[in-house]
C-alpha cells in the first residue's frame, strides 16, 4: 500500500510503538537453541529490527532484564533463519527460566512436539497438546500453537518450498455439522477470490491423505503477530495516528470486500489481525453473505456487541451498512480500550444503544417493516441522544463526527464505506487511486445447491488440488 509522502504516517511515530504478541496462558520462559547456534550468533528482538543481542544473554545481563521488563513477551529470532528461538515472559516481576527438551526430527530439524511420519512419508503428524495435527512434509518446524477455539487449533509452521512462516488452522471434524462444513467451504472459496492488502491471504488448502475418508480440514494463511482484541486488552500504548491508521485500513479492506458484493457480517476486534508494522488484515469470512437475495440472510450474524440495530430487530433484508456499524463500535472500543455496547443479552444490547444514541424517532424507524418491532422500540424507556463529544472528550472532534455518522440508527442514512474513507478525519491517508475494488463479484451460487457431505468433501478436495496439483 503506497502512500503520498504528505499523507504517509510519520514513521518515527509508528516506530515508537510496535505491535507485539500478547502473552497467552503461558507463564514461563522457554529457550530453544537452533542446530546452528553458536555463542556469537546474532539475535534480534521481534518488532525491533535494529536491536540485536550478541548470543544468548545471561539472566544477570542488564539488557536482558530491561528488555523483559519493558516487554512481557519477547520472541527472539535467529537472524540466519528468522525462526522463533526464544520467548521471554515476565511473571510477577520475576523472570522464570525453563530449558525445554529438544526432539530431533528425522530430517535433522528440531521439533517442539512429538511427531511421526505417516502415509509413506508424505505427511507428518504432530501431537499438539493431545491434538493430532497432520500436514504434508513441506511444512516443517518450528511449529508453535498460536490459537485455538471450538473449531480446532492454529499453529505456525515453515513452508519449506516458499521459506515463509504461515498460520495453519485445523478444522477438526469439519463435516460433523452441515452448517459448519458450508462455512468452511465458503471461507476457502472467498479467500481464494479476494486479493487485497487488508484481507488475509490464503496460502494453501492442505490436501488430505485419503480423498474419501478425511474428517479434518487444514487451511494455511498469512502469519500475523496478533489481533486487535489482544491489543485493546493489553497495556500497549497507541497514539491517535495508530488508531486512525487502523480505522483507515479497515475501511480500505471493507471497500474492496463490499465491491465484490460480499457482506462480512462478523466484524469484531479478534477478526482484525495485525503485525509489527501496524498492517491490518481482515479475516474469518465464514459468516460472509451476498448483498442480495434475502433468503440467505437468516443465519446467525455478528457478535452481539457489534450488532447493528436492524439485526437486533431481526430484519432479514439488511445491507452492507451492518458492517459499517460494526466498524464504528470497533473504533470506539479501540479509542476507549473497552467495548462501546457490552450488552449482556439481546434486550440489554438495544437498551445500551438507546441510552447513548437516544430513542429513535418515527422517521428513524422508517426502515423497520415489522410493526411488532416498532412497538417494541417505542415502549422502551425514552432517552435523549447524548453528545458524543462530551461523553468521549479525549476523542478527536473529527473522529467523533465520523463515528456519529457510522452509528446512525437508520441504515439507509448511515454513512457508506466510500463516504467514510473520504471523511476529513482520514484526509491525511485517503487516496482513492490506492483504494482498489474487486475486479469481479463473488458468486455464492454453490450455496444454493443441496450439498451432501460427500459433495462438500469433494469440493474442498478440489480446492486443495488447486494449490497442490501434484496430489491429483
Amino acid at each position: 500500500m503506497t502512500r503520498n509522502p504528505k499523507k504517509q504516517l510519520d514513521k518515527k511515530t509508528v516506530d515508537k510503538i510496535e505491535i507485539k504478541p500478547q502473552p497467552s496462558d503461558q507463564r514461563r520462559l522457554g529457550v530453544r537453541l537452533s542446530p546452528d547456534y553458536r555463542p556469537n550468533t546474532s539475535w534480534r528482538v521481534f518488532g525491533h529490527p535494529s536491536l540485536h543481542l550478541p548470543g544468548t544473554p545471561s539472566l544477570s545481563s542488564p539488557l536482558f532484564k530491561t528488555l523483559s521488563g519493558d516487554h512481557p513477551v519477547l520472541p527472539l529470532f535467529n537472524t540466519l533463519n528468522s525462526h522463533p528461538l526464544c520467548f521471554i515472559i515476565l511473571e510477577r516481576e520475576t523472570l522464570v527460566l525453563e530449558i525445554e527438551r529438544e526432539d530431533m526430527a528425522a530430517d535433522g530439524q528440531y521439533s517442539d512436539f512429538p511427531m511421526v511420519r505417516t502415509h509413506g512419508g508424505q505427511f507428518v503428524q504432530y501431537n499438539i497438546f493431545g491434538n493430532e495435527f497432520e500436514v504434508t512434509t513441506k511444512y516443517r518446524p518450528p511449529i508453535m500453537p498460536i490459537g485455538r477455539g471450538a473449531y480446532g487449533i492454529v499453529c505456525s509452521l515453515l513452508n519449506s518450498e516458499t521459506n515463509e512462516m504461515v498460520a495453519v488452522k485445523k478444522i477438526a471434524n469439519a463435516f460433523d455439522n452441515y452448517m459448519d462444513a458450508k462455512r468452511t467451504l465458503r471461507e476457502i472459496k472467498l479467500l481464494r477470490h479476494l486479493d487485497h492488502e487488508n484481507v488475509i491471504a490464503i496460502k494453501d488448502v492442505i490436501p488430505p491423505p485419503l480423498r474419501r475418508e478425511f474428517t479434518d480440514v487444514y487451511i494455511a494463511t498469512e502469519l500475523m503477530d496478533t489481533d486487535l482484541h489482544q491489543i485493546i486488552r493489553s497495556n500497549q500504548g497507541l497514539s491517535e495516528e495508530h488508531c486512525q491508521y487502523f480505522l483507515y485500513q479497515l475501511l480500505r479492506g471493507l471497500k474492496y470486500i463490499h465491491s465484490a458484493h460480499v457482506i462480512h457480517r462478523d466484524l469484531k476486534p479478534s477478526n482484525l489481525l495485525l503485525n509489527a508494522n501496524c498492517d491490518l488484515k481482515i479475516c474469518d469470512f465464514g459468516l460472509a453473505r451476498p448483498n442480495t437475495e434475502s433468503e440467505f440472510m437468516t443465519e446467525y450474524v455478528v457478535t452481539r456487541w457489534y450488532r447493528a440495530p436492524e439485526l437486533l430487530l431481526n430484519s432479514s433484508d439488511y445491507t452492507e451498512a451492518i458492517d459499517v456499524w460494526s466498524i464504528g463500535c470497533i473504533f470506539m472500543e479501540l479509542m476507549n480500550r473497552k467495548p462501546l455496547f457490552a450488552g449482556k443479552d439481546h434486550v440489554h444490547q438495544m437498551r445500551l444503544l438507546i441510552e447513548l444514541l437516544g430513542t429513535p424517532t418515527q422517521s428513524d424507524l422508517g426502515f423497520v417493516k415489522n410493526e411488532d418491532a416498532k412497538r417494541y422500540i417505542q415502549q422502551l424507556p425514552r432517552h435523549p441522544r447524548q453528545q458524543l463529544a462530551k461523553v468521549f472528550p479525549h476523542v478527536h472532534p473529527l473522529a467523533i463526527d465520523l463515528i456519529d455518522k457510522m452509528l446512525t440508527f437508520d441504515p439507509t442514512r448511515r454513512i457508506t464505506v466510500e463516504e467514510a474513507l473520504a471523511h476529513p478525519y482520514l484526509a491525511r491517508l485517503h487516496d482513492e487511486a490506492d483504494e482498489p475494488v474487486c475486479a469481479e463479484t463473488f458468486s455464492f451460487d454453490f450455496e444454493q445447491q443441496a450439498l451432501g457431505e460427500e459433495q462438500m468433501k469433494d469440493m474442498i478436495y478440489q480446492e486443495a488440488l488447486a494449490f497442490n496439483p501434484e496430489h491429483a
